[in-house]
Formats: structure tokens, C-alpha cells, sequence
């Protein structure tokens, strides 16, 4: 277990995540020289170089370099609103 209560499966994948909270960065970028703690978020970085774009939008047909991007960019297809206001909701209930 971590000192943030996470658990993990396997002990490979709690030692990469320790990592996270220490002040060790030891993946570095040779272009930026911008360091990373996990070695995944070094490859993920180094696409903004090579400009691989490995996530593609089924409906435009649209690449991107990071899988979150086209997760947010697909909310354009199920309009779906994430996000709701609290101001909102308690202007309601005052009514």
C-alpha cells in the first residue's frame, strides 16, 4: 500500500507509482530537457516531437497525439455535459 492509500495489483506497478511523490525525476526529454517521473509520461511527451498522433476520432477521423485529448474532443459527438453548476442548482432550489 502507498502512503496515499492506493493499492495495486502488482508490486511493479505500486513501485512505478511511488515514484509520483518523490521529488525524482529520472526520464528526461534531450529536446526540452524536461524530466518525468514515470518513464510512460516521458513517451507520452516525447509525440509532441515526433508528432505521432496514435488516438483517432472514428467519426472526423481526427489524430491525436494524447489519449485524454480525444477523450474530451468526442464529447463534441455525444454533446453530453459533464460539467453542472452548483450556483445553478442552489438558485433552484431557492425558487
Amino acid at each position: 500500500m502507498c502512503i496515499c492509500n492506493k493499492r495495486f495489483s502488482q508490486q511493479q506497478n505500486l513501485k512505478s507509482h511511488l515514484l509520483t511523490h518523490t521529488k525524482e525525476k529520472q526520464f528526461v526529454c534531450d529536446i526540452y530537457n524536461k524530466a518525468f517521473s514515470l518513464q510512460g509520461d516521458l513517451k507520452i511527451h516525447l509525440q509532441i516531437h515526433t508528432e505521432e498522433k496514435p488516438y483517432v476520432c472514428d467519426v472526423y477521423n481526427k489524430r491525436f497525439s494524447e489519449r485524454h485529448v480525444l477523450k474530451r474532443h468526442l464529447f463534441i459527438h455525444t454533446k453530453e455535459k459533464q460539467f453542472l453548476c452548483d450556483i445553478y442548482m442552489l438558485c433552484q432550489n431557492d425558487v
